[in-house]
């Protein structure tokens, strides 16, 4: 479970995990700023508070926990790289809990992202946009989740 392909030197010896396919996506959400407040995956308290009422500890409306599946071994971990399937490099999660969710006994990781690339998406890549690339809404903005 190691990364070195592209990564600095600084990053090399990091442990390295492929997130499955929801959880990719829930990467390049929060490394683009699509999931404004959130600065990284859900730890337990705040996952807690989504699934009992639909916000964050702070109060802010959440509809869905976004949270990341990792292996037991890498609980202990202080920084993981997280990459696509093909192993390219794409940010590396500050751990800040790891925890097991009472509901399926899975283990998880919290914590804050640094981005180290976006994601590729071959022919498509011209077609996506970044939050700040686009024109600000008047007023609030209201986005729903549909997975």
């Amino acid at each position: 479970m190691t990364a070195d392909a592209g990564l600095p030197d600084t990053l090399r010896d990091l442990p390295a995990w492929t997130p499955d396919p929801v959880e990719l996506a829930d990467l390049e959400l929060l490394l683009a700023g699509v999931y404004r407040p959130l600065a990284g995956f859900l730890g337990s308290y705040d996952t807690a508070m989504v699934v009992a009422g639909g916000r964050l500890a702070d109060g802010t409306p959440w509809p869905v926990p976004v949270t990341l599946t990792v292996p037991k071994e890498l609980t202990g971990q202080e920084r993981v790289v997280l990459q696509d399937p093909e192993g390219v490099p794409l940010a590396v999660l500050e751990v800040a809990e790891a925890w097991q969710d009472p509901a399926t006994q899975d283990w998880r990781l919290a914590g804050p992202l640094e981005a180290l690339r976006a994601p590729a998406h071959g022919p498509f890549h011209a077609l996506r946009r970044r939050p700040d690339e686009l024109a600000p809404a008047e007023g609030p903005l209201l986005a729903v989740a549909t997975r």
